[in-house]
């Protein structure tokens, strides 16, 4: 992903190598072993200027009887690895307000402390009083190429605003359909004056 970033001029500032159901990185049979690719990963993504996050819609912490594939150590991610971005879903979160709540922080205070002092960036998928001091909100997965998809975005992001969480996002053109070019345009021109895009 990042050669073909650069193979066309395009600037890449992080990338997320286990964006997907699961939200394994791993392909050995152990953590640590996993925790090694991440970092050769992470070495070269810094060589080239892109930081390296995780999506995540398990547990950040070891735990026994889970294969070495799902299983997440954020200490060993973000001191050995270099991971300095996490990214939510709601498989994550959807245990509700006090897990959310606590595993951002934790996650927060892990990349300050282990990460030299690296502010941490966290997106996550809900949102309630007090997400704000240690996330911002991505809206989730959406449909794109039709006008209602912009649409229902715009009260969304006033209303989180409004609602204390001033910093939201969304997919570009969603994540699901799209391939509407007066729409994709549309929608890239009123996010590049958003917070995240």
């Amino acid at each position: 992903m990042i050669d073909r970033y650069k193979s066309h001029d395009m600037p890449l500032g992080w990338l997320l190598p286990n964006d997907g159901y699961g939200a394994g990185y791993g392909q050995t049979e152990t953590l640590d072993g996993n925790i090694q690719n991440l970092k050769d990963l992470a070495g070269y993504a810094h060589k080239n200027g892109v930081e390296i996050g995780l999506w995540t819609q398990s547990d950040l912490h070891p735990k026994a009887g889970i294969s070495a594939l799902l299983q997440r150590d954020v200490v060993k991610e973000v001191r050995d690895a270099g991971v300095r971005v996490l990214k939510t879903d709601i498989a994550w979160v959807g245990a509700g307000y006090p897990f959310g709540l606590n595993g951002i922080t934790d996650v927060a205070h892990i990349m300050t402390y282990y990460g030299s002092d690296a502010r941490p960036f966290i997106i996550s998928l809900d949102g309630w009083a007090g997400t704000q001091r240690y996330a911002g909100i991505w809206s989730g997965d959406q449909t794109g190429g039709v006008w209602e998809y912009i649409r229902f975005h715009i009260p969304t992001y006033i209303g989180s605003g409004l609602s204390g969480n001033p910093n939201i996002c969304s997919d570009m053109d969603g994540i699901f359909g799209g391939k509407n070019p007066t729409v994709n345009t549309r929608d890239f021109q009123w996010k590049t004056f958003t917070l995240c895009n």
